[in-house]
């Protein structure tokens, strides 16, 4: 009998709970428009912030088609590099850990995503702005550049699930300010990022031009030695049945072979990885579309938004004003008690 009355005593009357609430209507509804209030107050005070994102595209393929040549040349080189005869030269030009060079419309997003991303570009246009904004031509104050690197904080460019495009977005206090924000950064970031790829394809032709030379050094002091012992054994010209295939027996050739081979390799002007340093330079003057984005597709929110405020501040008002009056009717019976 006491547990079931027990039970009893701890059911939620729902009839009380409703008649409860009727009865304080006054007070939830005082608390809701106090928490309104509050909210449109914060709302109003608070400064101006937008938040401007677009979406950034790969370019198309056919733009890149032109770097085919060079990435071929690149590549066939790389796979020589793996033939015995390379293991006498040094290790400081092999490239142990080089990748299949391809160059593609989303690898070139991808690359020219990670530029974006230190932020580094973004950071000078903000200054510009900055010194533009408050006339000056010296370095900023304190507060400037801690209110610079507040808002370089929400730039972030992540990449949209399923698709090779990503999604940029960042924060300023000024709407028109953020889209040429947006526009100079990508701006900066694309010259950073050309300069470092054509750079990049340069070094990588030049690291494997030295690898070749080396080679050819290597060959030339080899046949020297081959070409002193033939001398010295009176080998002016080797008879086809007395040549000796292996390279130890090279000397048998006889001197004036070896001497020719000698100034063949000295003569050469490696006139292929000429060409293809020149095509770069070429292809460096062609006006390129890397990327795609599109200025009159950004999207501008206004973070200070008055309607979202207004939901928040009723939700948490009905929460407070419902949690008062369940408070203070529970503790009114303990109040009767003690008198």
């Amino acid at each position: 009998m006491k547990k079931n009355a027990f039970i009893k005593h701890d059911e939620i009357d729902l009839t009380e709970l409703t008649r409860t609430i009727w009865n304080e209507k006054i007070k939830i509804i005082l608390i809701i428009c106090i928490s309104i209030l509050v909210g449109v107050c914060f709302n109003f005070l608070r400064p101006d912030l937008y938040q401007s994102s677009v979406i950034i595209k790969p370019s198309k393929n056919s733009q890149f088609t032109k770097f085919k040549q060079i990435t071929d040349f690149i590549n066939i080189n790389q796979s020589k590099f793996e033939n015995p005869k390379f293991q006498n030269v040094s290790s400081e030009y092999k490239y142990f850990e080089y990748k299949y060079l391809e160059i593609t419309n989303d690898s070139i997003l991808e690359s020219f995503i990670e530029e974006l991303n230190d932020t580094e570009e973004l950071i000078i246009v903000l200054n510009n702005i900055e010194k533009k904004k408050n006339q000056i031509s010296d370095s900023l104050s304190d507060d400037q550049k801690q209110k610079i690197f507040y808002y370089a904080k929400s730039f972030s460019v992540n990449k949209v699930e399923k698709k090779s495009d990503y999604f940029l977005k960042f924060e300023w206090d000024n709407k028109k300010e953020s889209i040429e924000i947006i526009d100079e950064t990508i701006k900066l970031a694309l010259i950073n990022f050309r300069n470092s790829f054509f750079q990049e394809l340069k070094d990588n032709l030049e690291r494997q031009k030295i690898v070749f030379l080396n080679l050819d050094l290597n060959r030339i002091d080899f046949l020297k030695e081959q070409s002193l012992i033939a001398r010295k054994l009176g080998i002016l010209e080797g008879k086809i049945e007395d040549i000796d295939q292996s390279q130890q027996g090279y000397y048998t050739r006889g001197f004036v072979v070896i001497d020719k081979e000698i100034s063949i390799i000295q003569s050469r002007e490696y006139q292929d990885f000429n060409n293809n340093l020149e095509n770069i330079n070429l292809l460096k003057e062609l006006e390129l579309n890397w990327i795609n984005y599109n200025l009159f597709l950004i999207k501008i929110d206004s973070i200070k938004n008055l309607q979202k405020t207004l939901i928040i501040s009723i939700l948490i008002g009905l929460v407070v004003g419902l949690f008062y009056i369940f408070i203070s009717n529970a503790l009114k019976p303990q109040k009767r008690q003690k008198k």
